[in-house]
C-alpha cells in the first residue's frame, strides 16, 4: 500500500495546473491505462483537459502550424509494422540538413504491413479486449498534428512504362472526426479490397511523399500531384519483400479472424471502399 500524502502533496494535487503537469510527465499508456482507474475525479480530469487529450491522441492540436510530426507511441507499439518508418524520419532529415546533396530516401527503411506482427496477435490473451468496439486504440489520432487523408497509390511497373493508379478520401471524409482515427486505417486494411496483396507484390505504409521512391515521387510531381497524406504503397511488376506463401497465409488468417469478430460482435466497421474512395486516378508514363 502506497504511503498517505503528505499535506504539501496534497495541496499540490488539489491546483488543477499543477496536477495536470504532473499527469502530463507520466508516460502515455500510465495516463491512459492506470491515472484514468485512480477514481472517478482522475478520470473526468483527464477526459475534460485539452492538454492531456492532446498528448493521448484523442484530441487534435489547436494550432498545428509549424509543429512537428509526431506518431502516436502507443499505436506504433501496438501496430509495428505500419508506423515504424516515420520513427526514422528526424533522423534522415538530419542527415540531409548535414550534407545537402545527400539523397537517401531510396534507402529501405519500411517493411511491408503484417498483420501478424500486431500486438493482438502476438498476444492472444490481448485480443478480446483490442477487438472490442469501444477499445480506446480506436479512436485515437494517429499522428499529431493529424493527417487528414488515406490514399492507395499502387505502381505498375512494367510493360514499356510507368502506372500510377492513386485512390483518394472522399471530399466529406477528409476530416474525419478532426483526423485520421486508427479505426479507419485498421479497417482499411482488413475490409478494403482495393489493397488486395495477392495481386499486388506487398503493401507498406508512407508517412509522407518524401518516403515515396525517388522515382515514384518524380511522376507524382510530373501529373501534378501535390500532396499525399498517409499512403498504402502497393507495387506490382516488383518481386515481393519476403512475403512467403507460409506468411501469406497468416496474414490471411488474421484477416478472416477479425471480421469474424467483427460478425459475432455486431460490429460495423466504419470504413467502406464506397463511402471513403472515390474514383480512381491514373497516369502513365512510357520509358524510352
Amino acid at each position: 500500500m502506497a504511503p498517505p500524502l503528505t499535506p504539501a502533496q496534497s495541496h499540490a494535487l488539489s491546483i488543477p495546473e499543477i496536477f495536470e503537469l504532473i499527469l502530463l510527465n507520466l508516460d502515455t499508456r500510465t495516463l491512459l491505462t492506470k491515472a484514468t482507474r485512480i477514481c472517478h475525479a482522475w478520470s473526468h480530469f483527464i477526459n475534460s483537459s485539452p492538454s492531456i487529450q492532446w498528448a493521448l491522441f484523442f484530441r487534435p492540436l489547436d494550432n498545428p502550424l509549424n509543429k512537428a510530426k509526431i506518431q502516436n507511441p502507443l499505436l506504433a507499439e501496438t501496430f509495428p509494422s505500419i508506423f515504424h518508418q516515420f520513427a526514422l524520419s528526424s533522423e534522415r532529415n538530419a542527415n540531409k540538413n548535414n550534407d545537402p546533396d545527400t539523397d537517401t530516401t531510396d534507402e529501405k527503411t519500411t517493411s511491408n504491413i503484417t498483420f501478424t506482427t500486431f500486438d493482438m496477435v502476438q498476444n492472444p490473451h490481448k485480443w478480446d479486449a483490442y477487438i472490442r468496439p469501444e477499445a480506446s486504440w480506436r479512436r485515437m489520432l494517429v499522428q499529431q498534428p493529424p493527417v487528414y487523408t488515406l490514399s492507395l497509390l499502387r505502381s505498375n511497373v512494367g510493360h514499356g512504362g510507368q502506372y500510377l493508379y492513386i485512390y483518394e478520401a472522399l471530399d466529406n471524409q477528409k476530416e474525419p472526426a478532426g483526423g485520421l482515427r486508427m479505426d479507419i486505417v485498421f479497417e482499411a486494411l482488413i475490409f478494403g479490397d482495393r489493397w488486395d496483396q495477392d495481386e499486388y507484390s506487398a503493401t507498406e505504409m508512407i508517412w509522407g511523399r518524401e518516403f515515396l521512391p525517388t522515382r515514384v515521387r518524380g511522376d507524382l510531381e510530373l501529373f501534378g500531384v501535390r500532396d499525399l497524406g498517409l499512403v498504402f504503397y502497393t507495387c506490382l511488376g516488383e518481386s515481393p519483400r519476403g512475403r512467403g506463401g507460409y506468411v501469406s497465409m497468416l496474414e490471411c488468417e488474421v484477416v478472416k479472424n477479425v471480421k469474424a469478430a467483427y460478425t459475432r460482435l455486431g460490429i460495423k466497421p466504419k470504413y467502406s471502399d464506397e463511402a471513403f474512395l472515390r474514383g480512381r486516378k491514373s497516369w502513365g508514363s512510357l520509358w524510352d
